[in-house]
């Protein structure tokens, strides 16, 4: 009797254990993450704590599980920023591709699907295009992206995301030839080179296909 007590139990470990790793095997898949959220672009010939520049920002992306610990995505974002004309905004229409490597924090030490919060940092480029704007021809330019987030285990397929985002853009980008200086008065930095950031905080959900 006791002898099939000790066996049961033996069995229902092991079904358990292996229920576990069943559940916690890596399995490569894509998934669609839909974003929204507030961009703030940067210029030189502004004020950098000008609300002004606070515009709508979104992007939709196609993401794929490699490892894991790293993922790649597409990403195709925008649509609205702006350049100061004497003391107004400007607004234009822009789109931006992105291609991200992103690194799974948590999963680097162990792999687990349900975990309930996941950190993730990326590091991208990009290609933006911006419309033309008044007396000025449509631009098309480089990107560079880097950014944080934090996933949120909603179900089995679904998460809840927060990021934050900085997209480094030529200086063109906003129609103006700035000076040598980044952030103007407020910090008056040399700049090695002249660029623009539109800098995003989103929130979004990502779905598992």
């Amino acid at each position: 009797m006791h002898m099939k007590k000790v066996v049961l139990i033996v069995f229902a470990v092991f079904a358990l254990a292996f229920s576990s790793k069943a559940q916690d095997t890596f399995a490569p898949k894509f998934s669609v993450e839909v974003f929204g959220g507030a961009g703030y672009m940067t210029s030189n010939s502004w004020n950098i704590s000008s609300f002004k520049h606070i515009l709508p920002n979104a992007s939709v992306n196609v993401a794929y599980s490699v490892k894991p610990w790293l993922g790649l995505r597409a990403s195709l974002s925008g649509p609205t920023g702006n350049f100061p004309k004497g003391t107004e905004a400007v607004n234009f229409t822009y789109l931006q591709l992105g291609v991200d490597a992103v690194l799974d924090i948590c999963n680097i030490f162990g792999y687990s699907d349900t975990r309930f919060l996941n950190p993730y940092v990326f590091l991208g480029a990009g290609a933006n295009y911006r419309f033309a704007v008044e007396n000025s021809t449509g631009y098309f330019g480089p990107a560079v992206r880097a950014g944080a987030g934090l996933d949120f285990r909603l179900s089995p397929s679904v998460k809840l995301a927060l990021e934050l985002q900085d997209n480094g853009l030529n200086n063109r980008f906003n129609t103006l030839d700035d000076n040598e200086y980044y952030g103007g008065d407020f910090l008056h930095w040399k700049r090695p080179f002249k660029w623009d950031d539109v800098f995003a905080a989103l929130i979004g959900l990502k779905f598992d296909l």
